[in-house]
């Protein structure tokens, strides 16, 4: 017959996160406070010390993973003017330049066959990439000077960051 051991601490077992607030054991208030003081300090730290932009990125990130699922689903006729859906290409385009970009985009659907990452600036200098199944198409307009070149799809990822680079430096 096997014989069933139980194994029993000499001190109590406390899970941080269930301690009771009423507790009476002396090992449990001393969790209790490193508890209460871990939430604290890791709240504090965690969330008033994020720069309000670092907010704003994530919460347009999330908009644009959001977009870029939606624009999968586009039918015939999308727009209301007879756009096709997005080819499979430009959707994997799209994709895998918006997962290796340097700064979040808004994101548009086009009736051209494209999709387009647009960035804008408070003193309203603008740049937009259109994606296409086989090239990039970038406009800039940097103090009302306006800039147009076709990047290739090959070391694309690296061109559309230096373009983006150049475009926030000036």
């Amino acid at each position: 017959m096997i014989e069933k051991s139980y194994f029993t601490p000499s001190e109590p077992i406390f899970n941080p996160f269930i301690v009771k607030a009423n507790t009476s054991s002396k090992v449990s208030s001393l969790w209790q406070m490193r508890v209460k003081n871990r939430i604290a300090y890791n709240y504090s730290s965690t969330f008033t010390s994020i720069p309000q932009k670092y907010i704003v990125e994530e919460k347009r990130k999330s908009i644009n993973l959001q977009k870029l699922k939606d624009l999968e689903k586009l039918e015939y006729n999308w727009n209301g003017n007879g756009a096709e859906p997005f080819t499979t290409e430009v959707l994997n385009n799209a994709n895998y330049i918006y997962h290796n970009i340097i700064r979040e985009p808004k994101i548009f659907p086009t009736g051209r066959k494209s999709i387009q990452f647009e960035y804008e600036k408070n003193n309203g200098d603008y740049l937009e990439f259109e994606i296409f199944h086989d090239r990039v198409e970038v406009y800039m307009e940097v103090s009302e000077e306006e800039k147009e070149i076709t990047i290739p799809l090959i070391n694309v990822v690296k061109k559309v960051n230096e373009v983006i680079n150049e475009f926030f430096e000036s």
